[in-house]
């Protein structure tokens, strides 16, 4: 510095401070802030990352959990519709069956009528008495209900409820009628439908 009144030079020394954010300070605070924000923001990201991707697992675990009930209930459509052909054609042979026992029966009275004494009464009973237990069995009936039980799990238990006086015989025709099975064409024998008690 130099006076007006002299030629003589005086030196100060002096420092101007920076701003507040011009410091190392400042500096060392924004850099660390950016690197918060920068981490918070990839933490952010990874979250939301990760809530996606477990949105998406559990968006496929459901498809894949309804793929499998579709199949397994076209499984079990497919198992009950051929249960339901096999219940048929079981039916159709106990008809059938029973059809043909008949027949036997008319025919060997015919015989016995035709025969006379030559077909000992003892004979004869005894051949009709075989016929008649296998018309009447129960067992035939029971391995039905069974079958058609498995096929048809709940149609017994309506039909017993709503209507508790049914007859075994009533149950039957109510079976054949729930499997669509032809009364006219292939009736099954009275003795079969309404079995003696």
């Amino acid at each position: 510095m130099r006076a007006n009144l002299s030629d003589a030079i005086q030196k100060i020394a002096f420092e101007i401070e920076p701003h507040w954010y011009e410091t190392l300070w400042a500096r060392i605070l924004m850099l660390a802030a950016l690197l918060a924000l920068l981490t918070a923001f990839l933490v952010w990201n990874q979250h939301r990352f990760e809530r996606h991707r477990r949105q998406v697992e559990l968006d496929n675990e459901r498809q894949l959990q309804q793929e499998r009930i579709k199949v397994r209930n076209e499984q079990l459509q497919s198992d009950v519709i051929n249960k339901s052909q096999e219940l048929a054609n079981s039916t159709f042979n106990l008809v059938r069956k029973n059809e043909i026992l008949m027949q036997i029966k008319e025919a060997l009275n015919d015989i016995k009528g035709d025969l006379g004494a030559r077909l000992p009464d003892k004979y004869h009973q005894r051949l009709i008495h075989l016929i008649d237990s296998h018309l009447e069995s129960e067992h035939d009936w029971q391995v039905f209900e069974t079958n058609f039980t498995q096929v048809h799990e709940v149609f017994f238990k309506h039909l017993k409820e709503q209507f508790p006086d049914l007859t075994p015989g009533d149950l039957r025709l109510a079976a054949y009628l729930k499997m669509n099975f032809s009364l006219k064409r292939n009736r099954p024998p009275a003795q079969y439908l309404y079995p003696r008690r």
